[in-house]
């Protein structure tokens, strides 16, 4: 393919600002790079100091190879860490610099653009193979042009066999993938011996993958009665919410969708243009029928499947030509941007989700416990949060993770008490730490260098019971403080940090199944009159010994004006209030 000096200019100065983003990024916020399944594989890969390869997946692999030599070196947990983020910079890094080198910027490019509008999620989940692998998709339309352009291609057979049976032990997924290359193929190359010989190639490494698919990739397969029916999805995604939701999240896929129909400059245009469309009409029909039922209350898992199709349209982008002209170049700058600044917004999200576990990991230690489970409605502050992002199921591995960060001795563990049945938490003994998900496992089993637990019991860090001492408190002896600011905007609400210096001598339950007691605001105006409607009830995360931390919901005045704001704790039989601030002016603009 040949490039004029704009697509050349285009191409590279896009390279470099996507890399530019992610590696920023990335950098930045690498202590939170521990979403989903990060924590668990990091948890594995330290205790027992190998790769962790499962479901025979190799790709993970090209991530693990330096957090596994960190380990191997006894560096600190923090290291270890950002061992995980280097290893895919240098990854990405890598194959851009081979393309470049190829002097096939395209491909470079559209390598980069799949993953920038493809994920969020996944960005905070970098060992998911499907992305790990992702990359190594865009060497397919080189091999293919090998193969039809070399006298004698059996090296790009070679290649072609072992990269294909890489890519789908890496994800069954990507199998939709390698046909899709091949019938791109078909269509613009023409059926022929060589096409046909690349396409028994892929067949067979189909079935080889299918030969060894165990029971939980299987599984999607086998239960497909029991998802939500088709009435019930359309009912579902024709809200204008979940509508805007998903078409926010898609900017990018949207317009490349357009950009390859309306620009593209292919053979058999009409046949392209039909494969294109049956390929994302057919896709997501496929992730609608299995995977709609963890939307809306998780975006996360139904963004990963998802994933197919903006690197389809990438791979298929890749290999076209395109009328290069300044709207176009303008388009793909805007979605760079847009893209940007979204993965940018969902990075500080996951950040802001981080600091409800620190605040845990924070009070647990002034309590001199170190494996505690917190109810979930005291966990988060408020039930008029927005959806929650995340796997609170994989919250104890994080936990582990994070606290060592600051020393093997500082190890603690924490979990949601409603993770587990009751007959599974009564399982968990002293000498037990939370393995994964609902399996206890032996305290010997950790390693050393990294995690020291006690084998004291576990306890749970919300108590019930009469809350009639907080009228009995003098000035002083209970006081909090929260990160106040001067100014904000009229009916508005926002997450706060409060803390709470407890010198009373008396335990204050947070439990919510007896008496309760809550942390809220106190608004007066000009006038000096209490401001109505603006008590927002959060539960204390844990028992109040001497010392909490947490996040609280608030919510401000809907006139402008100056008020005057104070904490108080507010007892729940009696709405008596206890004041444990002093008034903080703050101006409603």
């Amino acid at each position: 393919m040949r490039y004029t000096l704009r697509d050349k200019n285009f191409y590279s100065g896009a390279i470099y600002l996507i890399l530019l983003v992610w590696v920023g990024i990335a950098l930045v916020f690498f202590p939170f790079r521990l979403y989903g399944d990060v924590s668990h594989y990091l948890m594995v890969m330290i205790n027992e100091e190998e790769f962790f390869i499962t479901h025979s997946r190799p790709a993970s692999v090209l991530l693990e190879w330096l957090p596994l030599l960190l380990i191997k070196l006894n560096r600190p947990m923090a290291q270890v860490i950002l061992g995980i983020t280097l290893a895919e910079i240098i990854y990405l890094s890598t194959i851009t610099g081979f393309f470049l080198w190829r002097k096939k910027p395209q491909l470079a490019f559209f390598m980069l653009f799949a993953l920038l509008i493809g994920i969020r999620w996944n960005f905070f989940n970098p060992v998911s193979e499907l992305v790990l692998a992702a990359p190594m998709v865009f060497f397919l339309p080189d091999l293919f042009q090998q193969i039809w352009k070399a006298s004698n291609p059996w090296y790009a057979y070679l290649a072609l066999v072992l990269l294909t049976l890489f890519l789908v032990f890496s994800h069954p997924l990507l199998m939709a993938i390698l046909a899709l290359q091949a019938a791109y193929c078909g269509i613009s190359q023409h059926t022929n011996a060589r096409w046909y010989a690349c396409l028994m190639l892929i067949l067979v490494s189909f079935v080889v993958r299918w030969w060894y698919m165990d029971a939980y990739e299987k599984a999607p397969l086998q239960h497909l009665s029991e998802r939500e029916s088709w009435e019930a999805i359309l009912k579902k995604f024709a809200t204008p919410e979940y509508c805007f939701d998903l078409a926010k999240a898609y900017v990018g896929v949207f317009f490349l969708f357009f950009v390859i129909l309306l620009f593209s400059d292919v053979k058999r245009l009409h046949l392209f243009r039909v494969l294109v469309i049956g390929f994302v009409l057919s896709w997501v029909i496929i992730v609608l029928r299995q995977y709609s039922f963890l939307y809306p209350q998780t975006f996360e898992p139904f963004e990963r499947y998802m994933f197919i199709i903006p690197l389809g349209l990438c791979l298929l982008a890749s290999q076209v030509s395109f009328k290069i002209n300044h709207r176009l170049i303008a388009g793909f700058i805007l979605v760079i941007i847009f893209h940007s600044s979204t993965l940018l917004s969902y990075a500080q999200f996951v950040k802001n989700r981080y600091q409800f576990l620190d605040h845990a990991l924070l009070n647990i230690k002034h309590t001199k416990e170190r494996k505690v489970y917190i109810r979930k409605a005291n966990y988060y502050p408020s039930e008029e949060l927005p959806r929650i992002y995340g796997h609170d199921w994989i919250l104890g591995n994080e936990s582990l993770v994070r606290s060592a960060m600051d020393g093997p001795t500082q190890t603690c563990q924490v979990f949601i008490k409603e993770l587990l049945d009751e007959q599974h938490l009564q399982r968990l003994k002293g000498t037990d730490f939370l393995a994964y998900y609902q399996d206890g496992e032996d305290l010997s089993k950790l390693n050393p260098v990294y995690f020291i637990l006690p084998s004291d019991s576990w306890v749970e860090a919300n108590s019930d019971g009469s809350q009639m001492r907080l009228s009995q408190i003098k000035p002083g002896e209970i006081v909090g403080k929260w990160d106040d600011v001067e100014a904000i905007q009229i009916n508005h609400e926002r997450m706060a940090t409060v803390e709470i210096l407890n010198n009373s001598g008396y335990l204050f339950h947070s439990g919510l199944l007896d008496e309760k007691l809550w942390i809220t605001m106190e608004w007066v105006n000009s006038q000096g009159k209490n401001v109505p409607d603006l008590d927002v009830r959060n539960p204390l995360m844990i028992d109040l010994h001497q010392y909490l931390r947490q996040r609280i919901l608030i919510r401000y005045p809907i006139e402008k004006g100056s008020y005057q704001v104070r904490l108080v704790l507010k007892r729940s039989s009696d709405l008596y209030q206890l004041p444990i601030s002093e008034y903080s002016e703050v101006i409603i603009e």
